[in-house]
């Protein structure tokens, strides 16, 4: 991340130590069940929290699981995963109120766009989906940092686009900071451990096109692809839904091969946009976020 002079960068979130030692645990192939139980169960908050998401309607399981280990068999590793970094990034945005950007409607947003980038993978690998899903959940993590560490500079940037509606965001970050919040988000991701291609997604989700040029070394440069139009059309789509509300809220036209890569038709998008909308109500009222 050349872009960003880290020493400018005081105030980073961090992730508990529990999901920290998680993410680098499931980078294994051997990870077993009672490896993941037994690291989360030692947060008997955050264990408590997990249940409640893992037994909310989204996930439509057909009987109440009353136990993490069970909640893992049931929903995997990953998602149960996501569902812990949900409730810490969660408590990242929601400490931040009060500020010049309404984080509640943001963090609103970023779970709009999870959702929406994970159902338009709907019939993928469902550790795709998963890692659309936290694509969507952390693509706007930038803008908190940036918030935490430039109070005054946020200002001047939600100023300048509310001034000019044809300058994006991350054009009036870059011109005040030299970065913008995707460059800070991907590098907020790295730090936390997460797969390179998830970092990549969150890099590009303003810009997928570039992805042609994205020289650095992936294991499957088809599946980040793939992650990579996701969270950006998800983006998009959680914009053009209203669904929670970003503080760049103009959503601009989804560029027509991301259709393509996402093997999606003019047939199929009806019934995908309803069940974002209908997931996107689902969470809101059942995770009370």
């Amino acid at each position: 991340m050349n872009k960003i002079n880290t020493l400018k960068i005081k105030e980073l979130p961090l992730l508990p130590d529990i999901l920290m030692k998680l993410n680098r645990v499931l980078h294994s192939k051997s990870v077993t069940i009672d490896t993941v139980n037994t690291i989360i169960e030692k947060d008997p908050a955050l264990t408590a929290k997990i249940l409640k998401l893992a037994n909310s309607s989204y996930y439509g399981l057909s009987y109440m699981v009353g136990t993490l280990k069970k909640a893992i068999t049931v929903l995997g590793f990953n998602t149960i995963r996501n569902l812990a970094v949900t409730v810490s990034v969660s408590g990242i945005f929601t400490a931040n109120t009060g500020r010049s950007v309404d984080v509640h409607k943001l963090w609103h947003h970023s779970i709009g766009c999870a959702i929406a980038s994970k159902s338009l993978l709907t019939g993928k690998n469902p550790l795709i989906q998963e890692k659309a899903f936290m694509g969507g959940i952390l693509h706007d993590i930038g803008k908190i940092i940036i918030l935490l560490n430039f109070p005054e500079d946020t200002k001047k940037i939600i100023e300048k686009i509310r001034g000019n509606k044809l300058l994006t965001e991350s054009e009036a970050e870059r011109e005040l900071l030299g970065f913008d919040h995707s460059d800070l988000g991907s590098f907020i991701a790295e730090k936390w451990h997460f797969p390179k291609e998830l970092a990549c997604s969150i890099s590009l989700h303003h810009n997928p096109e570039q992805f042609a040029s994205y020289t650095d070394k992936l294991e499957n440069r088809e599946e980040a692809e793939l992650l990579i139009y996701s969270v950006y059309t998800g983006n998009q789509i959680a914009k053009a839904m209203a669904l929670g509300t970003s503080s760049d809220p103009l959503a601009s036209n989804i560029n027509p091969p991301a259709w393509q890569k996402l093997g999606i038709t003019e047939k199929d998008l009806p019934s995908i946009l309803l069940k974002i909308k209908e997931n996107f109500k689902d969470v809101i009222d059942s995770w009370n976020m």
